[in-house]
C-alpha cells in the first residue's frame, strides 16, 4: 500500500457516513481491507460511540464528499446489516455473509430522492 492511500484511510476514519436518503448513520471506525491485493473491501460504521460493534458496507460505493463519506445504500439496509465487533478480523464467513446481504440491496443515487 502506498503512502497515499494510507493517508487518505487515516484521514477518512471518524467521518460520518450518510446514507442515500440523507440520514447519518455512524462513523466510519475502521477500514477493512483485501490482505490479498491491500484495497478497500470494506467500510466499517460504527452507530454510536458506546457501541462495541460495526457494520461492514462495501467501500467499492462509497464517496467522499466534503466531510461525509456517502453510501449508495439506504438508512434501513444500514441499520439491518450483519454487525461484527469492532476492530475484529472478519472470517471467510464473515466475508460471505456481507456479500450476500449487500448483493441483495439496490443501489440508490440520493440525488433523486
Amino acid at each position: 500500500m502506498t503512502d497515499e492511500a494510507l493517508r487518505l484511510l487515516h484521514r477518512i476514519i471518524g467521518l460520518s457516513v450518510m446514507c442515500s436518503d440523507q440520514h447519518r448513520v455512524g462513523r466510519v471506525d475502521d477500514v477493512l481491507l483485501n490482505p490479498r491485493t491491500s484495497r478497500a473491501e470494506w467500510i466499517a460504521v460504527r452507530p454510536s460511540q458506546l457501541s462495541r460493534q460495526v457494520t461492514p458496507i462495501p467501500a467499492e460505493y462509497t464517496t467522499i464528499e466534503g466531510i461525509d463519506v456517502h453510501t449508495p445504500y439506504t438508512t434501513l439496509d444500514v441499520r439491518n446489516a450483519p454487525r461484527y465487533r469492532a476492530h475484529a478480523s472478519l472470517t471467510k464467513l464473515d466475508q460471505k455473509r456481507l456479500q450476500s446481504y449487500w448483493r441483495g440491496r439496490p443501489l440508490t443515487d440520493s440525488s433523486t430522492q
